[in-house]
């Protein structure tokens, strides 16, 4: 039995959620994706290769006190932003689901359709305004963020600068960040302004343009 539309669409929608999930992950915690140099080690290890990417954690609990106040604000900075990523996914994908069991997807139809046949449902309209609304807050929110992390975290890149590998790893983890903010902000504004859903986790851009048959009125 061949699955439905909306069992294909839960199933990418929850694979994308994963795989995305973990670019998030290292593109947050800067401190750790990040290959850094830390001469404030150096007097800890007498290898001082040993020091290299760990400006964050010591690994001795001992030590922890030799780590400046400026790398804890850091760390806890990139913790602070990936626990905002994780709410912001979360708040994502039950949009996601929402637009899966009460959308649907027809490519015969065009992408402005759902605009002008939702006028008849009144409580999914509603859902969809607020679903928007809140989308594109959060966007906002999370977009602020994560640009104040990538300054804070600059900083200490240019602080514990050790040449062609930290530029790349800080050049990877920030092009997946932007990668995804660029993404959910122009989403999420389209959404708002023009009464879309656009969907957050399909491979390419797709907009939800109908009602779905279980909820639609009969003629």
């Amino acid at each position: 039995m061949c699955p439905t539309q909306n069992t294909q669409q839960y199933f990418i929608s929850f694979i994308s959620l994963c795989i995305n999930g973990f670019k998030m992950l290292m593109a947050t915690m800067l401190s750790i994706s990040i290959k850094l140099k830390c001469n404030i080690l150096n007097n800890i290890s007498n290898n001082i290769s040993d020091a290299y990417g760990k400006c964050m954690f010591v690994y001795d609990i001992n030590h922890f006190n030799q780590i400046p106040i400026y790398n804890l604000i850091i760390m806890l900075f990139n913790i602070f932003s990936l626990i905002i990523m994780i709410g912001f996914y979360i708040f994502e994908y039950y949009r996601e689901r929402w637009c899966i069991q009460h959308l649907e997807i027809n490519k015969n139809l065009i992408e402005s359709n759902l605009s002008k046949e939702i006028e008849a449902y009144h409580n999914i309209k509603k859902q969809m305004d607020k679903l928007n609304r809140q989308y594109f807050t959060l966007s906002v929110f999370v977009v602020c963020i994560n640009l104040i992390n990538i300054g804070l975290t600059s900083i200490l890149v240019y602080k514990y600068y050790i040449g062609y590998e930290t530029l790349m790893s800080a050049f990877m983890a920030i092009i997946l960040i932007l990668d995804k903010l660029i993404k959910c902000i122009m989403i999420s504004y389209s959404a708002y302004e023009n009464r879309l859903m656009y969907s957050a986790f399909m491979t390419s851009i797709t907009v939800y343009n109908t009602i779905d048959p279980k909820y639609k009125k009969s003629n």
